[in-house]
This record gives structure tokens, sequence and C-alpha cells, in this order.
């Protein structure tokens, strides 16, 4: 029968290394040893502090965890805390601010822990080369000459030239916008005004024709006044000529006749020449009958 600790031990030699547990045998015996640097690594739990899992960096690397206080520090950050090799090496607490620095965080590069320093925060026309271990050996931050800063200007102010033509192009085009949209407005002024002015002359026009035409009744109604009054002075003359033949028929039958009348009176013959006979009378006067079928003939 097999020896459970045996199996046990054989189950754990025969589990990758990714799997968190390293299993090592040696003449003086076998011990089980935890990997940190493995994703699934858990520690047991420590007094005060928080767990923060590892996580891939943005190059596939696994950054193993770390441990974080649970009473944060006024004015101060902390650092975490890395892993050389097996071993933890705990974080520390630093200011929040320094006078012309900048912080620039620790980092694992090739397997090995970096520490995080300050730096000057700025300097022109140069930029900042992080420290890093360069084949093998350790080479400190430093500041180089930045050309790409001279080329970067060079682009920066195209770039704002270009911006700044291409907003005066949006204004001017926004402007001549304005401007079409006025003569625009302009332009249907104008047409209202002349259908105003179309409508005015025609009103003009029909104010015309409507005096047009009450001259015209006007002028009818002269003629018919002066009809009307022909009419009355036939009709007068008429009446004027009824009256002195009923007076001529009417007179007394003891007068006699022409040959009664006393002779001092004188005949026709011996009247004054001026009066003449009714045949001497001017063509205009006519006899009364001839008076009377011409104003009988006006009258039709």
């Amino acid at each position: 029968m097999l020896n459970p600790i045996l199996i046990l031990v054989a189950s754990l030699m025969s589990a990758p290394a990714e799997a968190g547990v390293v299993v090592s045998v040696s003449p003086a015996g076998w011990q089980v040893v935890l990997d940190p640097w493995a994703p699934e690594y858990r520690p047991a739990p420590r007094p005060g502090y928080a767990w923060v899992s590892g996580h891939w960096d943005s190059w596939g690397r696994w950054i193993p965890g770390h441990w974080q206080p649970l009473t944060p520090r006024a004015g101060y950050t902390w650092v975490p805390g890395h892993w050389v090799g097996g071993t933890y090496v705990d974080g520390y607490w630093r200011p929040n601010y320094r006078a012309g620095y900048v912080w620039v965080d620790g980092r694992y590069d090739g397997g090995y822990w970096m520490d995080g320093y300050w730096r000057p925060a700025y300097r022109s026309g140069y930029y900042w080369v992080d420290a890093r271990y360069e084949h093998g050996r350790w080479v400190n931050g430093y500041w180089a000459h930045d050309y790409r800063h001279d080329a970067w200007a060079r682009y920066e102010a195209e770039r704002r030239e270009d911006y700044y033509e291409r907003r005066e192009d949006y204004y001017e085009r926004r402007e001549d916008a304005y401007e079409r949209r006025e003569d625009a407005y302009e332009r249907r002024e104008d047409a209202y005004e002349r259908r105003e002015d179309a409508h005015e002359r025609r009103e003009d026009a029909y104010e015309r024709r409507e005096d047009a035409y009450e001259r015209r009744e006007d002028q009818a109604d002269r003629a018919e006044d002066r009809s009307d009054r022909a009419e009355d002075r036939g009709d007068r003359a008429e009446d004027g000529a009824d009256r002195t033949e009923g007076a001529r028929e009417d007179r007394p039958q003891g007068q006699g006749a022409r040959e009664d009348r006393p002779q001092d009176q004188g005949t026709r013959e011996d009247r004054p020449q001026g009066q003449g006979t009714r045949e001497d009378r001017p063509q205009g006067q006519g006899t009364r009958e001839e008076h009377r079928d011409q104003s009988q003939g006006r009258r039709r």
C-alpha cells in the first residue's frame, strides 16, 4: 500500500511551475515552495494590509502582486513593495509633492526591480531618459537633447497655422453665407415692393376706370337734362299756342267781321309798311300751325 504522503509529493511534482507550486528534492529531503510569480499566487492574510493581485503589463509580462496598507497617511503616498526572487521587499511611504521634481515609479526590467526616484520636473529642449539596466549594468537617468522637440515644435507651428487658416476660411464662408442670406432677404423685399406697386397701379387703374364711368354717367345725365328742358320748352310753346287758339275761338260773335270794323282803321294794305302782311314775315317765324307741327316733331 502506497504512502499517502508519497502520493501527495508525486502529484505536486507533476504540477507545472505556473500553478504556483514548486517542489524541490534534495539529499536532505524534499520541500514545497509557493511561487509568488505565478498568477494563482495568494499569500496568507496579513494584519493591517490588503493584498493587491498582480496583473499583465502591456508587453504581456506578469507583474506579481503586493501588499497595500489599509490605513492611509496624510500627505504621503504608498510606494508598493516588490519581489526579489521569492523574497518580498516591503514598500514605504513617500511625500506627495517635492518642489521642482516629479516621482518616477519603480518597475521590473528583465526580471530586475528598479526602485522609484525623484527627477527634475522640466528642462526646455530636453527629455528625460529613465534609469535602467543596460547590458547587465545599471544606467542612471539623464537628460537628452530632444531633437524631436524642434521637429515637434515646427509641426505644432505648422498645424497651428493650418488651424488658423481653416478657421479664417470658415469665418469667411460663414460671412459669405450671411451676405447671400441678406441678399436673398433684399431680393424678397424688392419682390414684395414690386408686388405692392403692381397692386397700387391696379387700384389706380380701377379708380381711373370708375372716374371715367362717373364722367360718362354725368355726361349722360346732362344730355338727358338738356333733352328734358327742350321737351319742357316745346310743351310750354304748345300750351301757349293752344291757349291762343282757344282764345280766338272763344271771341264773342257781336264783334263782326273785318269788313264791319271802323273805316278809320284802314285795310291791311293801308297799315304801316313796317308791319307787313303775314306772308311778308321772316321765314323763321311761320304761322302758328307751322310752329305747332315743329314742336310736335321735336317731341317725337
